[in-house]
């Protein structure tokens, strides 16, 4: 499924806009975006906030599976705990 494809599922069902960036940001890094510039720009190409995506991708990261969605590799990039 295509950001946009995803974005306009997640605003049908009424998804607020701060979960519909956190479940963006999951879906570039299960695609392979990896780049913290790169997570920023594409969802920020679909209409958000690049500051506020930026500061969410931020927020969420840490090396607490409980308590962050991703974490930061050695090399910069960023990853999903599974």
């Amino acid at each position: 499924m295509s950001l946009q494809n995803l974005q306009q599922t997640l605003k049908a069902g009424g998804c607020n806009q701060a979960d519909q960036v956190i479940l963006l940001i999951e879906e570039c890094l299960r695609t392979g975006v990896a780049a913290g510039t790169d997570i920023v720009s594409a969802v920020a190409a679909l209409g958000y906030n690049k500051q506020y995506v930026g500061l969410t991708l931020n927020q969420h990261t840490g090396s607490m599976p409980k308590q962050h969605y991703w974490f930061k590799t050695a090399n910069g990039d960023y990853n999903l705990h599974e």
